[in-house]
């Protein structure tokens, strides 16, 4: 996924192309799930929406875009902050390292978007969630001795005194980096994920 000519990341210009947000190029993936907080539904951007913008952020003079993960989230809804339903579409709580989220669209089309930007000279950077799954990925129901100990990041003051253990939500576990299987099984996908879809690298999520 490297490219060898002199493209240098700290002087390239960049776009967040949020994909449920940007654009919506395709309706027959459109899903609602009713939340009671309607910008917590999904809202129908997908990848077709992001290449048919493509040649207009071209005209912006960017030469890379970050989409968010493009893995596949669990449907339905789930209890958010202040009484509020919420879905995945966000796109960062991973339930299956090896299946896109079919919100955004068929295998092919992502595959199209990384090519067309290529195409037109503009690297692709994704976010790797590499700090906690959802609660229905394998990995969870299969090692959840994977998994830290469920205190909530808003509880306290544990974003700032447990960032490396707290969890986001209930249903979102936090991976326990301080052993060897999960490091090694994340590091193994993400090398092969970005080599089967040719991206260019990944922007690591809630690094802190």
């Amino acid at each position: 996924p490297f490219w060898t000519d002199e493209f240098n990341w700290n002087q390239a210009t960049m776009y967040f192309a949020f994909v449920d947000r940007f654009a919506n190029g395709d309706t027959s993936n459109d899903t609602n799930y009713g939340t009671n907080w309607e910008t917590g539904d999904y809202l129908g951007g997908d990848w077709q929406g992001i290449i048919d913008n493509l040649d207009h952020i071209v005209n912006l003079g960017v030469n890379a875009i970050w989409i968010n993960s493009p893995l596949n989230n669990p449907s339905g809804t789930f209890e958010g902050s202040c009484g509020m339903t919420i879905t995945g579409y966000h796109g960062y709580w991973p339930s299956n390292n090896w299946v896109l989220e079919e919100h955004f669209g068929e295998e092919e089309v992502f595959i199209n978007l990384i090519e067309e930007a290529h195409s037109r000279g503009i690297r692709v950077l994704v976010d790797w969630v590499g700090n906690h799954v959802h609660e229905e990925h394998a990995w969870y129901t299969d090692h959840p001795e994977w998994f830290t100990s469920p205190d909530l990041c808003e509880d306290g003051d544990n974003w700032n005194q447990a960032t490396e253990t707290c969890w986001f939500a209930p249903y979102v576990p936090t991976i326990d980096y301080t052993q060897s299987g999960p490091i090694i099984e994340n590091i193994e996908d993400a090398i092969e994920f970005a080599i089967q879809y040719d991206i260019d690298g990944f922007r690591v999520d809630a690094v802190k």
